[in-house]
């Protein structure tokens, strides 16, 4: 499976690999990649999305292939990564830490109480009907509504939801919804960054509070006024959190600690 992906900032000496979440596509780091210009930025849609749609998607295998690229580039590389894009970034630190940098995740649902039949009908019922609404207009407005995201990016939501067919789509939020925390994650030795904002759902909480006491090297916080697409809503300042946790240095103050 060859994937395609962007780039920005060849030349500059350290990388930053952005992984975006569910049905969207890696037009979401525009902002990032626009603006982090000291970086050599690189942008894929994930397997099932956008440009590499006609990879069906499995999250083990997805974070496989993405290992293989950053290994061909030969440069130690930082991962950003939301929701689903999070829980890949997750599965390559579990899989190779030794090619990461820093990781930074925001978003990232985790998995905790055990499978139960009844839960696995739940979520087969509730992605079901997702799926066979996915591409109406009144969903795509409220969405823009629930995570505060300007109208303009309308069309590039509708899109990319549009072109993931509904067993696909299923097959992908399915995973984002069963992720559990992989095995070797309390080995591994590097930064890690794990965010989530105020007004995400409780889930997204929890599964900061559950990382963190899980990954030696990681800090967890809340942050403030914040919905789960912040890097959107409020790009400067997730720039500046990026910037400055790669560089180890001191983070806004006003982003509330979880232990």
């Amino acid at each position: 499976m060859d994937l395609e992906y962007d780039e920005i900032g060849e030349k500059n000496k350290e990388s930053i690999l952005f992984l975006h979440g569910a049905g969207l596509g890696s037009w979401i780091w525009k902002n990032q990649c626009l603006k982090l210009t000291d970086f050599h930025c690189v942008v894929i849609d994930l397997p099932g999305h956008g440009k590499n749609q006609a990879n069906p998607f499995q999250l083990q295998t997805a974070s496989e292939k993405i290992l293989e690229l950053i290994k061909e580039h030969g440069k130690t590389t930082h991962v950003v990564g939301l929701s689903l894009g999070g829980q890949i970034a997750l599965e390559m630190l579990n899989n190779s830490p030794e090619v990461l940098g820093n990781v930074i995740i925001t978003g990232v649902p985790i998995r905790t109480p055990e499978k139960t039949d009844n839960f696995e009908k739940l979520v087969e019922y509730v992605l079901q009907e997702y799926a066979s609404q996915k591409n109406r207009d009144f969903l795509i407005k409220a969405y823009i509504r629930n995570y505060n995201i300007s109208k303009d990016y309308f069309e590039l939501l509708k899109s990319s939801t549009a072109i993931i067919p509904p067993e696909e789509i299923k097959r992908i939020f399915k995973a984002n919804m069963l992720f559990e925390i992989p095995p070797h994650l309390n080995k591994v030795d590097n930064p890690v960054l794990v965010l989530g904002g105020e007004k995400e759902y409780g889930i997204i909480k929890s599964s900061i509070k559950s990382l963190v006491k899980t990954i030696p090297h990681s800090k967890g916080y809340i942050v403030p006024e914040m919905v789960h697409m912040w890097n959107l809503t409020s790009p400067d300042y997730f720039n500046l959190i990026i910037k400055n946790w790669i560089a180890a240095r001191k983070l806004p103050e006003d982003l509330i600690p979880v232990e």
